[in-house]
């Protein structure tokens, strides 16, 4: 039997997909309590025993230092009338940056750039508002949509997760080359069309993004499952650490008496069909020690009674060591350099160099991802807004996408340092320092032209002065 369009998005890919974006979102919580909750992993009553869910977002932490590409200035996106042009086409350039800015295309690579990070494979669905007159743009990925590829491996139908109506109906739609269809799924899983419409652009609207390589086999990139798992493995350290820290401080009561009670008290009460209140001797079964509290045992018939607090000794910091190498470790495999303690911080400028190439290295290959990613994007937006009666475009134009090189977090001391040094020994001149910090050749020599002039003035001068002597 074939499976229905919910169903093909409602798998164990999914269920991951929507996991790790949680996890790196900050939901946290929830998972992880159902994780504490679980037989072989969790932790037996832990709510009855007093264990508090403790979580960090290590995902996050190591996803955001992951080579993305848009914690800098926004890239440049050329257009070129085609493959053989060596110039771009700046009347559409300028076009094309503009009708991006419409849609705050800054803002939404942003989050886009971490989902592809997280998720390897992720899609830029590119739709038209009429009533707004400007391009809309969706992210979707495992957790919210599904393909169907064609016997040519390629993709032949779209479907994605609109959102909920009021009745808590799941919709859905269905993108062909040929049409759209919109499916209404109950909350048994029936699923009803309530509408099919022409699809305009004859094409599939979306463009594909992967990380750092194109899958093997098929559409998607598999999903990492190992910050997640890192990200569990640290929240129940640090939760049992605090429950294991806790019950050394706070230690249990042994004793082989009985405990008859704590320090009694008088209260008002009115016992059950008595017409008049009374006072009344109160005995607390829930016993609490601690300063100034005074428990009562009752030793009859026990020969050696004791009463003594027995607790754990744990020592932490070598398991925090441990746990603390562990991240540090997962995070290497995500060209991430975590420190701990003063570990891996470079003194000098060649070793900043060496810890940070391989995050260097991954910003270059998924820079040539995403400038790929940016051309199947830019066709899209081409034949959707052609389509629409705009032909700002050729039928042979291309995008090409450059970012910027990343900069090294460096000691603005020593580099300043450095470049006083060069310029000293005649190795580099002013021109090359300000142009190092993003400025052009103009605005570099306009600022040494303000500089000087503001040095000549404030230089004192000096007036030579001839005595003249008669004779």
């Amino acid at each position: 039997m074939a499976k229905t369009f919910y169903e093909m998005l409602e798998g164990k890919d999914s269920e991951r997909a929507e996991l790790i974006l949680d996890y790196y979102d900050g939901k946290q919580q929830k998972h992880f309590e159902k994780l504490l909750s679980s037989g072989s992993q969790g932790r037996k009553d832990w709510k009855k025993r007093g264990i508090i869910p403790r979580t960090r977002n290590l995902v996050k932490m190591i996803v955001d230092k992951s080579g993305l590409l848009f914690n800098g200035p926004a890239p440049i996106i050329s257009v070129y009338d085609s493959k053989s042009e060596t110039e771009p086409n700046e009347v559409a350039s300028k076009v094309l940056l503009e009708t991006l800015e419409q849609v705050e295309w800054i803002e939404f690579f942003t989050n886009f750039d971490a989902t592809v990070r997280l998720l390897k494979t992720a899609l830029v669905l590119v739709q038209y508002d009429t009533s707004k007159n400007k391009l809309v743009l969706d992210a979707l990925s495992r957790d919210n949509s599904a393909i169907i590829l064609n016997t040519n491996k390629e993709l032949d139908t779209l479907i994605y997760k609109v959102g909920e109506d009021d009745e808590d109906n799941t919709l859905l739609r269905v993108i062909t080359a040929e049409i759209f269809q919109d499916i209404k799924v109950s909350k048994k899983g029936q699923e009803t069309i309530i509408g099919t419409y022409p699809n305009p652009y004859g094409i599939i609207p979306v463009a594909v993004f992967h990380d750092t390589n194109t899958p093997r086999a098929e559409f998607w990139n598999y999903v990492p499952e190992d910050l997640l798992q890192l990200n569990e493995m640290y929240n129940l350290h640090i939760t049992d650490s605090e429950y294991a820290a806790s019950w050394s401080k706070l230690k249990t009561l042994f004793t082989n008496a009985d405990i008859v009670s704590e320090n009694t008290s008088l209260e008002v009460v009115q016992p059950y069909n008595s017409l008049l209140p009374r006072q009344m001797q109160m005995d607390n079964s829930d016993l609490i020690g601690g300063p100034a509290r005074v428990i009562k045992l009752d030793t009859s018939g026990v020969d050696s009674p004791f009463v003594e607090y027995k607790g754990p000794e744990v020592d932490l910091l070598p398991i925090d060591e441990m746990f603390n190498k562990w991240v540090s470790d997962f995070a290497g495999d995500w060209s991430v350099n975590v420190k701990f303690g003063g570990n891996g911080s470079a003194d000098s400028g060649f070793k900043l160099i060496v810890e940070e190439m391989p995050n260097l290295e991954l910003r270059k290959k998924r820079a040539k991802m995403f400038s790929a990613g940016f051309n199947r994007l830019f066709q899209v937006i081409k034949t959707v807004l052609r389509t629409n009666g705009f032909n700002f475009f050729s039928e042979t134009s291309i995008a090409f996408t450059e970012f910027y090189p990343p900069a090294l977090p460096v000691d603005e001391q020593k580099e300043e340092e450095i470049w006083s040094k060069r310029i000293a020994e005649g190795r580099a001149s002013r021109l090359d320092y300000f142009m190092s910090k993003g400025m052009t050749k103009s605005e570099a020599e306009e600022k040494i032209k303000e500089i000087d002039s503001v040095r000549d003035l404030s230089i004192p001068r000096t007036v030579a002065v001839t005595k003249v002597t008669n004779g």
